[in-house]
């Protein structure tokens, strides 16, 4: 079954403020609009949307994205773009420490906390703005994240960020190629003060994890405990993502995952195919092994994806 698409969206650009780090959070809301669309250049990208275009009467479940290390808020902008299609207000948002200009997070408690705040205070702000709130159901709200995004997602969900797990699993796990990088290059992860604890948000009623890195730092108990739905992705051919620390132990833990699917690709399949014009300046996290097509599997995950967050964030009756 696929979603029923609407014919325009409209793409509004908004910064949040950032009081603890005195830092802007750069953000973009994709709705459903019925003001005609046009194609707005983002330097190598081309979106088709209708800018600061007239949102659609009605309030709609809002989604939150979180990239992946060193992306940015466009690094998933055809799901963005298909989950607006299909009636959902999508927020995508770069963090400010950890992003393709900025990567000062890499390693500290800019990374470990910070993150799954910074989802949290954007959140503040689209419920507190009325222009965009006006938009939205409050009580139907979900979150999407690859990578560190979905480690975002989890922790924002789930609370109870504990920087000991991660020391402990970079002392075992020092060749993880990923999320003990940093490590070997600074030892243990560097606090940024202050280092604020990262508080379960129950406002997120539903979560897409994609290829989640870092979930050691979340305890066994906490995971358990977990009772919103979720979608899981894993990457099969995933060069990035250590297991059994990942996927596999979420399978174990989670009590109320809804779909679990296995793409037979690597890491970065989960961004958005890639223009032309990149494919050779960003190889590896543009380019698939041969026989695999992105665009192909991005149909297949941005349908599933929509059916899922339309199933579990139905309206009210």
């Amino acid at each position: 079954m696929l979603p029923v698409l609407s014919q325009a969206i409209g793409l509004q650009r908004f910064e949040v403020q950032d009081p603890v780090r005195q830092s802007r959070i750069a953000a973009q809301m994709w709705y459903p609009s019925d003001s005609p669309e046009q194609t707005l250049r983002v330097g190598s990208f081309s979106l088709q949307v209708a800018v600061n275009g007239r949102p659609l009467e009605g309030r709609h479940p809002l989604l939150l994205i979180s990239h992946g290390n060193g992306g940015n808020s466009l690094a998933h902008r055809d799901l963005a773009d298909h989950l607006a299609r299909a009636g959902f207000v999508v927020v995508t948002f770069t963090h400010p420490f950890d992003n393709h200009e900025n990567q000062q997070a890499l390693g500290t408690t800019l990374q470990s906390h910070d993150r799954p705040r910074e989802l949290q205070r954007v959140l503040d702000h689209v419920l507190a703005d009325p222009a965009l709130s006006s938009r939205v159901d409050p009580q139907r709200i979900g979150a999407i994240g690859f990578s560190a995004g979905g480690y975002t997602v989890l922790a924002s969900a789930a609370g109870d960020v504990q920087q000991a797990r991660y020391d402990a699993y970079c002392s075992s796990q020092r060749d993880d190629p990923l999320t003990c990088k940093a490590y070997r290059e600074r030892g243990f992860i560097q606090p940024v003060e202050p280092v604020l604890p990262v508080v379960a948000d129950p406002r997120l009623k539903a979560l897409v994890l994609m290829a989640p890195a870092g979930v050691f730092m979340l305890s066994d108990e906490r995971l358990r405990q977990l009772q919103q739905p979720v979608l899981l992705y894993q990457a099969s051919q995933d060069h990035l993502i250590r297991e059994p620390f990942s996927v596999e132990r979420l399978r174990k833990l989670l009590p109320n995952i809804r779909g679990d699917h296995r793409i037979e690709a690597g890491h970065f399949v989960f961004i958005a195919p890639c223009p032309s014009n990149l494919v050779a300046e960003l190889a590896e996290i543009c380019s698939d092994a041969p026989g695999i097509d992105r665009a192909a599997i991005h149909r297949r995950i941005n349908n599933d994806v929509t059916l899922f967050f339309q199933q579990q964030l139905p309206p009210a009756p």
